[in-house]
């Protein structure tokens, strides 16, 4: 971590490999926070971008999408910042009904790094649902777990990390769960349309 400018100029002097580091220049900045988890999203989510779009799309939304592309209601891809601790992530789907519904596929490996990302989605969800967003609308974080490799142990498993969803009231979709939200979903856009 860098205390001061020459903390920076330091490190930048001494680690360059073949690398040439500029030297830190300052810039005047509206909102800081919101510059840097764009610039994140650019430099860093933008490398991972095609896998996780393969991994996270969910057909009955992309359909949904498609059909009502102006609707505010369903949203795609937007980054959103995790209260306190100030973090980007981008969440695949929001659906927006008066709450901010954020949808949000995720993959788990039926063993300890799965179980850690179970933990750390728990706690990510429960700031996210504790802290309204800048306009006042509630969240509420809907996951869709996958387990990556079947095996006799992946329903056990995905049974103990619903679990710790469940103590923070995150909700859990299975795939005919999805078919319901996707079906909800339409039947809201369309009264929003009629009125």
């Amino acid at each position: 971590m860098f205390h001061s400018l020459e903390d920076l100029e330091k490190f930048r002097l001494t680690r360059a490999n073949e690398l040439r580091l500029t030297a830190p220049r300052s810039i005047k900045l509206e909102d800081p926070t919101e510059e840097l988890n764009k610039l994140f999203i650019e430099l860093v989510d933008a490398s991972l971008k095609t896998k996780r779009e393969r991994a996270t799309k969910i057909p009955e939304l992309e359909a949904l999408i498609k059909k009502y592309p102006k609707t505010l209601r369903l949203r795609y891809r937007e980054a959103v910042t995790v209260p306190v601790v100030n973090r980007p992530v981008i969440i695949p789907y929001i659906y927006q009904n008066g709450m901010q519904n954020l949808i949000r596929p995720e993959k788990f490996s039926a063993d300890t790094s799965g179980r850690i990302k179970a933990e750390s989605l728990a706690c990510e969800g429960d700031l996210l649902q504790k802290y309204p967003t800048n306009e006042g609308f509630k969240r509420k974080l809907i996951l869709i777990p996958k387990i990556e490799m079947s095996t006799s142990d992946s329903n056990e498993f995905l049974a103990s990390i619903k679990g710790v969803f469940d103590l923070y009231g995150i909700k859990t979709l299975s795939p005919e769960g999805i078919i319901e939200l996707a079906s909800e979903i339409e039947k809201d856009i369309e009264r929003s349309i009629v009125i």
